[in-house]
């Protein structure tokens, strides 16, 4: 069996959980839900910015890709791995 691997949808795949990260790890100092005590401090904002930081580098890997020349065969077939990726 062959799967299709294209650096597009992992690159979105990667972009999809560092939102997700920074998103669900400041829900809960956000005050949205519930009244924590305090507006944001320095210490809840350090797992959010881990997914900010996965989104820039992601962000910066596609512009760096696409100042390369190599743009032709971007999508390839491989032959599926029995490992989960």
């Amino acid at each position: 069996m062959l799967t299709l691997e294209c650096p597009e949808l992992k690159r979105a795949r990667t972009l999809l959980l560092g939102t997700v990260v920074a998103a669900l790890a400041f829900l809960p100092a956000s005050n949205l839900f519930f009244y924590v005590g305090f507006v944001v401090a320095e210490r809840v904002l350090y797992l959010p910015s881990a997914g900010a930081c996965i989104c820039a580098v992601e962000v910066l890997s596609s512009l760096l890709d696409s100042r390369s020349d190599d743009t032709s065969n971007r999508c390839r077939k491989r032959p599926a791995s029995h490992h989960a990726r």
